[in-house]
Order: structure tokens, then C-alpha cells, then sequence
């Protein structure tokens, strides 16, 4: 998945909407393969993509960046096998980025992450 194709291959005015900031967030029964979580960090640092995941049982991913880029990444993951994947976006946001960087966090400080971004209200049930 190289993040700098995925950007050129796009039209001239589907690119202003692709680099639109966008928030994807996705619900797993479990993140427990050491394959799935290298690719889940990696491939967010490489694309320039920020925000935090949970891995173990539940899995949880929050991510964000331009909307093209979290559109792939997201479609990309949610293709492997899971026992379940739930998606929630990507939707567009107006503002800033929530988070600086991609990093792996405890599932007991997902809440209070999700919380101090602002982002409670749009992740109920997540």
C-alpha cells in the first residue's frame, strides 16, 4: 500500500477533496495477529495519517488525515478476515487534527483519549 500512489493517481479537482481532513473509526473483535498490527501502525506513519489504536480483544482503530488516504487505509483493513469490523466514517471535519502522530494505546485509555479530543459524542458506541 504505497500512500504517495494513491495521491497521484487522482484528478486535479478530486484531489482538494481528497486532502480534506477525514476521521475513520473501526471496531474489531480482536487485533491480536502481529501482521494486522505491524500494518495498522505502519502503514498510518507512512501515509502521514494520526490518531490511536487499541490492540487485544476488543480491537479499536480511530484514525485521521485527508479524506482519500483514511478512505483506503480503512477499505483496506476492513477487507481481511475478521471475526467482525465495524466501520464508522470516513466523515469530513472541519477544524484541526485531534491527534499528532499514529500510536498504539491500552483499551482502558481509549475513552479517555477519544474524550479529551472531543470526540465522545461522535463515537457513541464505538
Amino acid at each position: 500500500w504505497k500512500p504517495e500512489v494513491v495521491l497521484q493517481q487522482i484528478s486535479a479537482e478530486e484531489l482538494s477533496k481528497a486532502k480534506k481532513l477525514s476521521r475513520a473509526a473501526m471496531y474489531m473483535h480482536h487485533i491480536t495477529a502481529p501482521w494486522k498490527q505491524r500494518f495498522i501502525k505502519e502503514a498510518a506513519k507512512r501515509a502521514g495519517l494520526s490518531g490511536i489504536c487499541v490492540f487485544g480483544k476488543p480491537g479499536r482503530i480511530l484514525v485521521e488525515g485527508p479524506l482519500e488516504l483514511v478512505s483506503r487505509y480503512a477499505a483496506r483493513i476492513k477487507s481481511w478476515p475478521w471475526k467482525r469490523c465495524d466501520l464508522q466514517g470516513p466523515w469530513t471535519v472541519d477544524g484541526d487534527r485531534a491527534f499528532h502522530g499514529f500510536r498504539e494505546i491500552k483499551k482502558a485509555d481509549f475513552k479517555k483519549e477519544v474524550a479529551a479530543a472531543g470526540l465522545s459524542e461522535q463515537l457513541k458506541g464505538i
